[in-house]
């Protein structure tokens, strides 16, 4: 009865190893056919559809973030409006109250994702076909991806906003009904500026960020992968047996079921009491591998997809670069980058709907101007060192006879836009300081006085 209990238990056991040898064999066959797809996507040669922009988007983290955190930094921080102060103040409110900032910073990450996108001027007239009125009454922004607006390419706009299309056709994904979009209307976002020739095959759009760094995200988790495999295998532990091959083949089911029923006896004791039992012409040996190096290729991998993206480490990563850099100059760099960016696709979008909300509201727009609020502000140490150094350097100028008291009071006051300090300095402040003019005497001219008298 034992023997024949015991055959079913054993040809059970030894299918079940017969099928996990297969299962690995097609796991590994299958690595091959990825690793074959992977090299022939190299050096960009495959060109990421919009479902597959979108998979990436959700399912890694990197790309997310590279679309999101350059949108994040353009917007964070604000403006700093150089007009008067109740208007000033009112503008804060109204972007505050439509969100401006968001639905700007949500325009900026699908262009980046997807290439393209365009935020839409929203007014009561309900007529976007329309070239807009600033008369009207302002409803919002409303944002879409490039994939739910047609361009219409057969003529294009002149003069501030050159090459822009005149219109859009608009397909809604979330509410279903399309319509006409008059470019006045229209605050219009690209990824990444392409050639003209590729951009008029590409609409006028620009090209996603999400493919420019393809290549190297594809590198960084196929090691990724490698290194989760080489986990599994970093401390193995094999057992030689006598006879074991034999045993396996068809036929001698009896030796089969008893190896593994000594594997069973091992597995037990092993959890137990940690110990190994073989018998004596057993072998029993251990390997155990280390991963020295893979921390410097990891680094390589996190700085080419950095650079691909123009994110610092820090930035992207949250790590420090390599080397004696504490990533202080690569944050100034990246600053420097994020303000050309606000100045070449913010500048415009911020006026136009600056301007709007302004005269919907029956306020006077021709003095209409801002500056962008750095995102890296200097700490109270630094305010206070550059206000000494500032202040000094002006008195020095001042005791050396070349400028009045009253200038040299006016350019301490500037500073106060950097660093903070004498912003209470008042101009009746200033204004007492001046040297007051002398009376000239009777009858003579101002010619005379100053020596110039025929």
């Amino acid at each position: 009865m034992s023997k024949k209990t015991a055959k079913p238990t054993a040809d059970k056991e030894i299918t079940i190893i017969r099928d996990s040898m297969n299962y690995y064999a097609d796991g590994l066959e299958a690595i091959g056919e990825s690793l074959g797809s992977r090299v022939g996507d190299l050096f960009g040669t495959h060109r990421l559809s919009s479902i597959e922009l979108q998979k990436l988007y959700l399912t890694s983290w990197i790309p997310a973030k590279v679309c999101t955190i350059f949108a994040e930094d353009m917007t964070s921080e604000g403006v700093e409006w150089l007009i008067d102060a109740e208007d000033a103040e009112f503008l804060e409110q109204q972007f505050a109250r439509y969100k401006i900032w968001q639905k700007l910073a949500e325009a900026i990450t699908w262009a980046r994702l997807y290439g393209g996108s365009i935020v839409e001027i929203r007014m009561k007239d309900m007529r976007p076909d329309l070239p807009l009125n600033g008369r009207g009454d302002f409803l919002g922004l409303r944002v879409f991806d490039r994939w739910e607006i047609t361009p219409d390419t057969s003529k294009l706009m002149t003069g501030e906003r050159e090459g822009e299309p005149i219109s859009y056709q608009v397909s809604p994904r979330i509410y279903a009904q399309n319509y006409k979009l008059d470019a006045s209307r229209a605050i219009r976002f690209i990824g990444r500026k392409l050639p003209n020739e590729l951009a008029q095959v590409n609409d006028l759009w620009g090209e996603s960020y999400v493919q420019l760094l393809y290549t190297a995200l594809e590198r960084r988790e196929g090691a990724n992968v490698g290194v989760a495999e080489l986990m599994k295998r970093c401390h193995l532990r094999y057992i030689g047996v006598k006879g074991f091959w034999e045993a396996m083949q068809y036929g001698h089911e009896d030796q089969a079921d008893a190896i593994l029923k000594a594997m069973s006896v091992i597995n037990a004791s092993q959890n137990i009491s940690s110990l190994t039992v073989t018998d004596s012409e057993d072998t029993f040996q251990t390997q155990t591998f280390s991963f020295g190096g893979f921390k410097d290729i990891f680094n390589q991998f996190n700085e080419d997809v950095a650079g691909a993206t123009d994110i610092p480490l820090v930035r992207l990563f949250g790590i420090s670069p390599s080397g004696f850099s504490t990533g202080d100059t690569d944050m100034k760099l990246y600053a420097q980058a994020v303000k050309r960016d606000q100045e070449a696709q913010l500048r415009d979008a911020i006026y136009r709907i600056a301007k709007v909300l302004l005269e919907t509201n029956g306020r006077d727009a021709s003095k209409l101007d801002f500056n962008f609020i750095p995102i890296i502000q200097p700490s109270q140490v630094e305010k206070a060192q550059l206000a000494q150094q500032s202040v000094q350097t002006i008195l020095q100028v001042y005791e050396a006879g070349l400028l009045p008291p009253d200038r040299a009071l006016s350019e301490i006051k500037r500073q106060a836009e950097q660093t903070g300090f004498f912003a209470s300095v008042t101009p009746e402040e200033i204004d007492a300081l001046k040297e007051p003019k002398l009376p000239m005497p009777e009858g003579m001219t101002e010619l005379e006085t100053n020596g110039n008298a025929v």
